[in-house]
């Protein structure tokens, strides 16, 4: 609630959570993401010995915030030193908050020679800003595209598609084509959608026509007329593709179709 909460109740719930606190009172890492850019820097200390692992990235986050830099990369190597990917994980959401000549880019790209190419594929897809500016752009690029192998189609496609809004300008619309041949040679995933419809205003008009075709209604499973308005799959997703395909006349010709067979029903039912 802290980011809801008025200042002055702000203030009260802070030290409220001081007064009550214990070593393992965050339940969930987005608790702990909530409070800790709150805590005093006497608590901090006391988080920094008896937390559990998951909230390293929120008390990284509280480190770098007070000039402590050394140490939150220290913290993030320390709890996560049993696993390449949970280190190469907490690395990338550290690194990105610090400064340009700071950041553990040697690191970062030792960890990602260890870990296997879907693994890899997975971790630019969760952090894709980040893995851009530790990685480089060309790099990010190559590692969410070479995920190959069948299992890997999804994340292949989503890191893309998700590569498509963190990447510069320029290649853009090149992450966005090859997220598109990535959902077709997958079979047209339909987990992949979601992401793959926020690389729309980077995609050709004829890739997003494609799209369009092969998606609208049929990936959701649920052949219907409702679910053909909203849901998944649906016009109501599938917005931003019609826009790429054709422009805002295109967006309004659905909506008035939609319009046409809301009142149609109505009068039916």
């Amino acid at each position: 609630m802290l980011s809801a909460l008025p200042a002055e109740a702000s203030v009260r719930a802070v030290q409220e959570i001081e007064r009550r606190w214990a070593p393992w009172c965050f339940e969930t890492r987005e608790e702990a993401e909530a409070v800790t850019p709150t805590l005093s820097e006497p608590l901090l200390e006391r988080a920094l010995e008896e937390v559990p692992v998951w909230p390293v990235h929120a008390l990284g986050a509280r480190l770098v915030s007070v000039g402590r830099e050394d140490e939150a990369r220290a913290l993030v190597l320390r709890w996560a030193g049993s696993s390449a990917g949970y280190r190469a994980d907490a690395l990338l959401r550290l690194g990105e908050a610090l400064p340009p000549g700071r950041r553990p880019v040697e690191e970062v790209r030792a960890l990602f020679e260890e870990l296997a190419p879907e693994e890899r594929c997975n971790r630019v897809k969760e952090h894709p800003s980040a893995s851009v500016a530790l990685l480089g752009d060309e790099a990010a690029l190559r590692i969410a595209d070479g995920c190959v192998e069948p299992s890997g189609s999804y994340a292949r496609t989503g890191a893309l598609a998700r590569l498509a809004g963190a990447l510069p300008e320029s290649m853009r619309a090149e992450a966005a084509r090859r997220a598109v041949l990535a959902f077709e040679a997958g079979g047209h995933d339909a987990d992949a959608l979601g992401d793959l419809c926020g690389a729309a205003p980077w995609m050709s008009p004829a890739d997003a026509a494609r799209l369009l075709s092969a998606s609208l209604l049929d990936a959701s499973g649920t052949p219907s007329l409702a679910g053909v308005f909203q849901g998944w799959a649906s016009v109501a997703q599938l917005a931003g593709l019609f826009r790429r395909a054709g422009g805002e006349e295109t967006v309004l010709a659905a909506a008035e179709e939609v319009a046409l067979a809301g009142r149609w029903l109505h009068r039916v039912g």
